[in-house]
C-alpha cells in the first residue's frame, strides 16, 4: 500500500471537459483558460488523470443563486458575466461549477489534492452576474458539500488579485455565517 506522500506523486485528478469552455469574444480570456491550463500541465509532464465533471443542476445552482436568475441565464434571456446572451457560455456554466464541485468532493474523500481548472466565479452574486462571472461556483460547491453532509464548514480561499464581492454578497443574502 502506498503512503499518502507516494499517492501525491502518482497522478493528480483534474476535473475537466471541453464542455467547460465557451467560444465568446471578450476582453477576458476566462472562457478559454481551462484547456490552456490543462495543456500547460501536460506539456510540463505533470502526471494527470483527466476526469470529466458532472455538470451541476439548476437545483444545485439554486442553493446559491436566485432561481429566476439561473433560468434566465441558462435559457439565454439575460446577460451573462461576459455581457452576452451566448448559448455557448450558458452551456459551459454547469460544467465549470460541476468541475469545482467534483474536485472538492474528490479531495474530501481522498484526503489528497484535486484540481478544477476554472475561473470566473467570485463576482457572481445571488441574482446578478458581474465581471465575467455568471454563477459563483465557489458558493455552489460550498453549499452542495454542506447539503450532502460532506462538510459542515467550508473555507473559501480566493487568491485572485482583487476582492470577490459576489461571494460575500451571497453569504449576506442567504444569511450564512462567514
Amino acid at each position: 500500500m502506498k503512503s499518502p506522500t507516494e499517492k501525491l506523486f502518482t497522478t493528480i485528478p483534474i476535473f475537466f471537459s471541453h464542455g467547460m469552455q465557451a467560444k465568446v469574444e471578450s476582453l477576458s480570456p476566462s472562457a478559454h483558460k481551462p484547456w490552456a491550463a490543462v495543456e500547460s500541465w501536460i506539456a510540463l509532464g505533470i502526471p494527470l488523470s483527466i476526469i470529466p465533471p458532472t455538470p451541476v443542476t439548476r437545483e444545485q445552482l439554486a442553493r446559491a443563486h436566485d432561481r429566476a436568475f439561473i433560468d434566465a441565464n441558462l435559457d439565454g434571456r439575460e446577460l451573462n458575466g461576459f455581457n452576452t446572451k451566448a448559448a455557448d457560455v450558458a452551456a459551459s456554466l454547469p460544467y465549470t461549477s460541476g468541475a469545482m464541485l467534483g474536485a472538492a468532493r474528490d479531495a474530501i474523500r481522498s484526503g489528497l489534492v484535486a484540481v478544477a481548472p476554472t475561473c470566473g466565479f467570485h463576482h457572481a452574486g445571488h441574482a446578478k452576474a458581474g465581471a465575467f462571472c455568471t454563477f459563483n461556483g465557489l458558493m455552489v460547491t460550498a453549499l452542495a458539500l454542506n447539503a450532502e453532509g460532506l462538510s459542515q464548514r467550508v473555507g473559501i480561499l480566493d487568491f485572485d488579485q482583487h476582492y470577490g464581492d459576489g461571494t460575500e454578497e451571497i453569504i449576506q443574502t442567504l444569511e450564512l455565517t462567514s
